[in-house]
């Protein structure tokens, strides 16, 4: 320490930088952020660039200065004009995002350009999602390939869940479900959500792997557990089919209660229709009116229809034909053959 400080009070940056880092760490000094801050601004000022990528992080969150995107955005900028890749990927993003520097999608995809050529995953990530939707630069799925492929190879978990949509949609490259289903693999042994789902999906169809019912509820199940609506409604369809596990009712109500409160009309239907009927559940009129709205609203013309039900027969709701015929008359535009039937069309 002592030493450090005799060099730092020479005027060298790179002893500057050694302090900050000391003071930020706690390594051989008590941690003091404020300290730390002031000896990173010392190095920042002499040119060092680690120290200038530093001190635009501290007043990015604040940390031992007063937190000012302004300042934040200088120092990334003199760290990045002196190739500091952390630096030019941070400073892409608060182009990217109008943070503390107006807003601008092609300066952002300039300075993530310079990060991913130096190897920055997240740069490259960030690149091929500008490059697919054609933000800031001339769009070309064949370019956000290469550049998701590079992230992903690094083992970027975005990156190698979006090579797997590229290859599963046949965006930029041939369509293949076999590598679709390797990288949807290698994402969902990282614990991305959507990427379990996805690889479930395609255990469940055989679609680029050998149908496998087991495996496919054990990944469904992993994404379903993490929240995602679409695995937790999966899931659903799974026990009521008995693929890969034991049929049961209550089950099957439970995985679809879970989609429906999170707003799949077809999982609120189910809802309504299993509460209409008592499957895995009491019957109840009254639920099944609610989630049948919920559905209904929506659009669904089989949950409008057994709304029609409800209101006609007084159901859970106060009877009225008027609704009923309202509903019986949505479902029937949508093609619904029972709401036709009742209409006398």
């Amino acid at each position: 320490m002592d030493g450090w400080r005799a060099v730092a009070d020479e005027g060298h940056a790179h002893a500057y930088f050694n302090l900050a880092t000391m003071f930020r760490d706690g390594m051989g000094v008590p941690q003091g952020i404020v300290e730390a801050a002031r000896w990173f601004d010392l190095a920042a000022n002499h040119g060092d660039s680690q120290a200038q990528y530093e001190l635009g992080v501290m007043y990015d969150s604040g940390r031992g200065v007063t937190q000012s995107h302004v300042e934040a955005a200088r120092w990334y900028r003199e760290a990045a004009d002196q190739g500091v890749q952390e630096a030019q990927f941070n400073l892409g993003l608060m182009y990217k995002n109008g943070t503390g520097v107006q807003q601008s999608d092609e300066e952002a995809v300039r300075w993530f350009k310079k990060a991913a050529l130096q190897g920055s995953a997240e740069a490259q990530q960030s690149l091929g999602i500008m490059l697919k939707k054609g933000t800031g630069v001339v769009q070309s799925d064949v370019e956000a390939v290469h550049w998701f492929r590079e992230a992903a190879n690094r083992g970027n978990v975005l990156s190698q869940f979006s090579l797997a949509r590229m290859f599963h949609l046949g965006r930029g490259v041939a369509q293949n479900n076999a590598e679709a289903a390797r990288w949807y693999q290698r994402a969902a042994d990282q614990g991305f959500a959507e990427a379990q789902y996805y690889l479930g999906s395609m255990y469940d169809e055989g679609q680029g792997v050998a149908q496998c019912y087991v495996k496919a509820v054990r990944w469904l199940k992993k994404a379903a557990d993490q929240g995602v609506a679409r695995a937790q409604f999966h899931m659903g369809i799974m026990v009521a089919k008995g693929r890969g596990m034991v049929k049961s009712d209550t089950e099957v109500m439970r995985w679809f209660l879970k989609a429906a409160e999170q707003g799949i009309a077809m999982a609120q239907y189910n809802v309504g229709f299993n509460y209409m009927n008592g499957i895995g559940i009491a019957k109840n009129y009254t639920e099944a009116a609610k989630w049948c709205k919920m559905a209904a609203d929506q659009g669904f013309n089989e949950a409008q229809y057994l709304l029609g039900v409800l209101f006609e027969g007084g159901l859970g709701v106060a009877q009225s034909n008027s609704k009923a015929f309202r509903w019986y008359k949505s479902a029937a535009s949508q093609g619904n053959a029972m709401a036709r039937q009742r209409l006398g069309m």
